[in-house]
């Protein structure tokens, strides 16, 4: 979706990013990228739902999507995200 924008109620007009339902709450659940052809701003999915993809072969099954649960979040959101997740 590089390139693509959407209105976010905190920081207006962004590129849209997507990340597992998880990363929108809390802190320290991992931060894995997938590619998704954005070099910038990867797909994200927390360290949960990477062990849950990589235990279905890394294959996108229905159960995976469940666990997932992707959603879209501004370019700005997501620099947050990442620097609340991840475990360096």
């Amino acid at each position: 979706m590089e390139g693509q924008t959407i209105v976010c109620g905190q920081h207006g007009e962004r590129q849209a990013t997507f990340v597992c339902q998880h990363l929108l709450d809390g802190s320290r659940k991992g931060w894995t990228t997938v590619d998704s052809g954005d070099t910038d701003r990867p797909d994200a999915i927390c360290a949960a739902c990477d062990a849950a993809w990589r235990q279905a072969g890394d294959a996108w099954t229905d159960e995976v999507a469940a666990q997932v649960r992707v959603r879209v979040v501004c370019a700005e959101c997501y620099d947050g995200l990442r620097t609340r997740h991840e475990l360096i």
